[in-house]
């Protein structure tokens, strides 16, 4: 998921000496408070904080999870990846859609994800204490209103432990006067006289009398790290008076005096030992071998640990270690004056060693921090490409912008990789540019000496650059061009062109190849593991369906795309909803055409997607306008308006959203916003009409209709007519041909009118089309009535259609079998039997050899037609009805 593994050295809860100094004062205040969403444990570094919380959780025995956060953990995606991966400690299975989240390229909402992660969180569980440690190495202020989330819906009996060199910025204040926050800062941490005496008695094996005790207590005002720095001192010492006695100054002198004097008491192994591997953050016995050339890493380790030298063990094998905090800086500082020649390499070591074992984001740091670019460079280029699959943009650029503008410019993969990184973040202009620095590195003559698939990966580059631009032409041409010069391309990529050159054939009315290309993109998003692209090329196959009038082959592929990105909670779920929500209106299953709205708009709000939440809340209102509920129409309306102002939406998307709107205004009477909209958009009938501009030309017909411009509709309905029979593309016809049927019939051409419709019902009987003569009113419901028919399913359909306007009763003289407008199959009916007989989901894919979700899908589409929402109403209606 992730470029670097999980370091689980992070998540390990510290370890507790034997040794320690009981301090039940502090753990008395610790299990008063404990009923507090938030525990604080604010002071400065030497205090304590870590191993008193260590302590406490283990003697009481409290459930406990353990996150030790480092700079690092300033990227929100690593962050929460942490996070959820210590809650999954505690309670398996957590956490598993936001998982998949952090799997995708963009990460929605903080908020929605963190509520979905708390949702999950086991009503039954005893107290749980989640403990972030170091937190002010956080500087994001994105994490900070995170944590702020993470408080404001914290479940009952999990509680928040923060330790911390600094208040964090939360609503402290808030929490204090709703006895919700427990404290405790360096006034509480400091020794007092009598543990001072047992830690320097106990812990560091000092015989020193009261006064002595007192003097150092009153000197370290109980400062624990100083008191350990002391107690290291005065080990073997003879004058230990003289040195209580002389040993004064403020925090920072105490420091650097009692580290000097502890280091001068070290041999010079071990001296060595901690300078070169001061500059860790952790370490374990390899990783200190490779820094100090030597083979002991373990044995002086352990030795460390041993004596008290400010070593805190990571992991119960006793694998991993870092240095208290407070002790490497000071370590650090003497290593500059006494080994300043030796810190370059020291970090080009451990670069070379986190590089070997994976770690390629702590490799980067220490080749940063070794000054060594060209080896930062090596590292960003050979996982610039896997973090672009992965997701990883923000990463990557933050690793690219650190590094020398010349340096970057000679390594053509690294720019060509960094260009797609800049694509997929909404920089075209800059991923342009990367491009031509990358030709640059071979010259004048880069079109020949550029190797093949470098050009390959730049093509399609370009290609989907002139698509953002509108460009289809030379996009689908470049397209073409990339493909020819790398047949086996990588699927990520070749899938992408394929979504281009379905386009492309649409645009040329060429459907079959369409529909090939958008296969293709589906097997390849597949086989590259990008769920998010493998669902938007279902969605673009259904569209294809749905274009063509398969409204139940769309349902099933949308259904199916649903299925996929639920699964992997992907970001393109919301536009499957959509397209979804449209089938079931044309069908006017309002409901469900409603709960897939309603799913299509929380996901879209979910991961910030402008164009499916405006398609959204227009979808909304439409609906809404079926349902005759004009108040819920219009809020939708305005937040459609709110939502697009100030965005520049992509054109489909912008001609669609205006073209309905238009649409509805006529739908309420309100002529004169649709001929505004004709105005703006300045249509004519000589215009060049394509596939994605059609829905102007069908609404601007709507409109000349309704105010019996005869002499503009006849000849603009007989382009569309011929433009759009010539592709089949029979979900428009049939919205062409009601249209038609209408037209003739204000002409008197009542015969004309008839056999036009007839038509229209012959497209649309079998895919249960209904909104499309729904929404043109009475005039279409006289005409129906006036139909003559002898086959006795379109006499159904009819019925159905005059039943459905509510204005005939016709409906009801149908027989009750054969009501609905979308009839059942027989696989529905045999599912439906088995539902009435009280069968399981289990027990009714038993019997008929079906999947489970097979099983789900087919009580979908009956609960669908059926109008209904469980069960039980499914039953109910099935005897009303007399299906059975």
């Amino acid at each position: 998921m992730v470029t670097s593994a999980i370091l689980q050295t992070k998540l390990n809860i510290p370890q507790t000496r034997s040794s320690l100094i009981r301090r039940p004062r502090l753990m008395d205040k610790l299990n008063v408070g404990m009923d507090s969403s938030l525990i604080l444990v604010s002071a400065p570094a030497g205090y304590g904080k870590t191993t008193l919380i260590a302590e406490w959780l283990q003697v009481a025995q409290y459930r406990r999870t353990w996150f030790s956060l480092d700079e690092s953990d300033n990227s929100p995606r690593q962050f929460l990846i942490y996070l959820l991966t210590a809650l999954q400690q505690v309670q398996k299975g957590i956490g598993q859609s936001v998982e998949r989240t952090l799997q995708a390229s963009e990460l929605p909402a903080l908020e929605s994800m963190i509520k979905s992660l708390l949702s999950e969180w086991s009503a039954d569980m005893v107290d749980t204490f989640l403990v972030l440690d170091d937190y002010h190495v956080i500087t994001n202020m994105v994490i900070h209103e995170a944590l702020s989330i993470i408080l404001s819906h914290l479940p009952p009996r999990l509680h928040l432990v923060i330790l911390t060199r600094a208040d964090p910025p939360l609503s402290l204040a808030r929490l204090r006067v709703r006895n919700q926050l427990t404290e405790l800062r360096a006034s509480d941490l400091r020794f007092s006289v009598d543990e001072a005496a047992a830690f320097l008695s106990q812990t560091m094996g000092l015989t020193l009398s009261q006064e002595q005790v007192t003097s150092l207590e009153v000197r370290t005002e109980g400062w624990v790290a100083s008191l350990q720095l002391a107690g290291l001192s005065m080990q073997g010492r003879d004058d230990v008076e003289e040195f209580i006695t002389a040993f004064t100054g403020s925090h920072h002198y105490i420091v650097d005096y009692l580290v000097e004097d502890v280091l001068n008491r070290q041999s010079e192994l071990v001296k060595d030992f901690l300078l070169k591997t001061s500059i860790l953050e952790q370490m374990n016995a390899s990783l200190c071998n490779a820094l100090t050339k030597d083979a002991n890493g373990q044995s002086m380790l352990e030795k460390l640990e041993h004596t008290n030298l400010f070593v805190v063990s990571l992991d119960n094998e006793r694998n991993w270690y870092r240095y208290h905090h407070l002790f490497a800086d000071v370590l650090r500082k003497y290593l500059k004056t006494q080994l300043p020649q030796t810190i370059q390499e020291l970090h080009h070591r451990a670069s070379d060693w986190y590089k070997l074992n994976g770690q390629s984001a702590e490799a980067f740091s220490h080749a940063m921090l070794g000054e060594d670019s060209a080896r930062a460079l090596d590292i960003v280029e050979e996982n610039a490409w896997m973090m672009v699959l992965h997701g990883e943009l923000a990463m990557l650029q933050d690793w690219v912008q650190s590094l020398p503008v010349e340096l970057m410019s000679k390594r053509p993969w690294l720019c060509v990789h960094y260009a797609w990184a800049l694509l997929f973040s909404g920089e075209a202009a800059s991923a342009e540019r990367q491009l031509q620095s990358a030709e640059a590195c071979f010259g004048k003559n880069w079109a020949t000496d550029m190797p093949v698939e470098m050009q390959g990966h730049s093509l399609a580059i370009r290609a989907w650059i002139s698509y953002l631009s509108g460009d289809l032409e030379q996009s689908v041409a470049m397209s073409r061009r990339a493909i020819e010069f790398i047949p086996n391309m990588d699927p990520a990529i070749r899938c992408l062109l394929a979504g281009i050159l379905g386009q492309g054939c649409v645009a040329e009315n060429d459907f079959v190849e369409a529909a090939r290309h958008y296969k293709d993109m589906v097997d390849m998003a597949y086989a590259s593991g990008n769920v998010m692209m493998e669902v938007a090329a279902q969605c673009a196959l259904g569209w294809l369906k749905e274009t063509l009038g398969k409204l139940q082959d769309a349902e099933k592929i949308f259904q199916a795309a649903i299925e996929r990105a639920v699964q992997f909670n992907s970001p393109s779920v919301g536009q499957a909803y959509l397209n979804l929500s449209n089938v079931y209106y044309e069908r006017n299953e309002l409901n469900f055409a409603e709960q897939n709205g309603q799913k299509a708009i929380q996901s879209a709000q979910t991961w910030g997607h402008v164009d499916a939440l405006a398609t959204g809340y227009l979808y909304m209102a439409r609906i809404a306008l079926a349902q005759k509920d004009e108040v819920n129409a219009r809020t939708n309306l305005s937040e459609m308006e709110n939502t697009i102002r100030g965005h520049v939406l992509e054109p489909p998307t912008l001609i669609m959203l205006e073209a309905l709107s238009a649409r509805l205004a006529l739908i309420q009477g309100n002529h004169e916003a649709a001929r505004q909209w004709v105005k703006e958009q300045d249509l004519t009938i000589d215009d060049p009409i394509n596939f994605f501009n059609e829905v102007q030309y069908l609404t601007w017909a709507q409109l000349l209709l309704a105010e019996n411009q005869l002499d503009s509709v006849v000849p603009l309905l007989e382009r569309l007519h011929k433009e759009i029979e010539s592709s089949a593309r029979f979900g428009n016809l049939i919205e062409v041909l009601v249209l038609q049927s209408l037209v003739f019939e204000q002409q008197g051409k009542p015969d004309t009118a008839r056999a036009t419709l007839l038509r229209a019902l012959d497209l649309g009987e079998s895919e249960g089309y209904t909104r499309v003569f729904l929404n043109l009113g009475s005039p279409m419901e006289h005409l129906l009535k006036q139909l003559k028919v002898e086959n006795p399913n379109q006499k159904i359909y009819i019925q159905n259609l005059l039943g459905a306007f509510g204005g005939s009763g016709a409906a009801e003289s149908a027989s009750k079998s054969h009501r609905l407008i979308n009839p059942l199959s027989e696989r529905e009916l045999e599912v439906l039997r088995l539902v009435a007989l009280g069968k399981s989901n289990k027990q009714i894919a038993d019997e008929l050899v079906l999947a489970t979700g097979t099983v789900k899908r087919h009580l979908n589409n009956i609960f669908g037609k059926l109008n209904v929402q469980n069960r039980t109403e499914c039953v109910a209606r099935v005897k009303e009805l007399d299906l059975l």
